[in-house]
């Protein structure tokens, strides 16, 4: 969850930036770029796509927790009495222990601190940050989509330049 608060926190802080550059900024068209502050601009696109990929990861993975959450607590309110379980103390090293689901129980809320809740509060907990969550996954996304499209209209524009050069070089060869 300390992920996820700091990738909401970064991507945040990527969208305002890219409104205040949009917005002091005015639009240029790419096809009156020189090829050398397109293959600059294709660099950049390229960080930013790989940046934002990575964040994307991290957000998918931090609603695949929450869904294991989710999961979780759905078979313990399932249950009608304690039960016996083994407790992960590691990756591979566990101890006997027993649940009863008419017990609070401990939720990450982040930065390592942890709230005792009833289940079904647990629950609408998990569910609130699972729709943020999905929220900014699908801003995310559009976002790369958006980076995407730049890019590979970025990459046509340069391999038309690219062939121009080389259709001039050619003809320049012939005479």
């Amino acid at each position: 969850q300390k992920q996820v608060h700091h990738l909401q926190q970064r991507m945040s802080q990527q969208q305002q930036q890219q409104q205040e550059q949009g917005a002091a900024g005015q639009e240029i068209s790419i096809d009156t770029l020189p090829i050398e502050d397109l293959v600059r601009i294709e660099k950049q696109l390229t960080e930013e796509l790989q940046l934002i990929t990575s964040n994307y990861g991290g957000l998918k993975l931090a609603m695949s927790k929450f869904n294991a959450s989710a999961d979780a607590l759905q078979a313990l309110k399932s249950r009608d009495a304690e039960a016996d379980m083994l407790v992960p103390l590691t990756s591979s090293l566990y101890i006997p222990g027993k649940i009863n689901p008419q017990k609070p129980v401990m939720v990450d809320i982040g930065t390592g601190y942890f709230v005792s809740k009833k289940i079904e509060d647990a629950e609408a907990y998990i569910g609130r940050r699972q729709k943020a969550l999905q929220q900014n996954i699908d801003d995310v996304e559009d976002v790369l989509v958006k980076k995407q499209e730049s890019m590979k209209s970025v990459r046509m524009v340069i391999q038309q330049r690219v062939m121009q050069r080389q259709a001039m070089a050619q003809q320049a060869a012939n005479n």
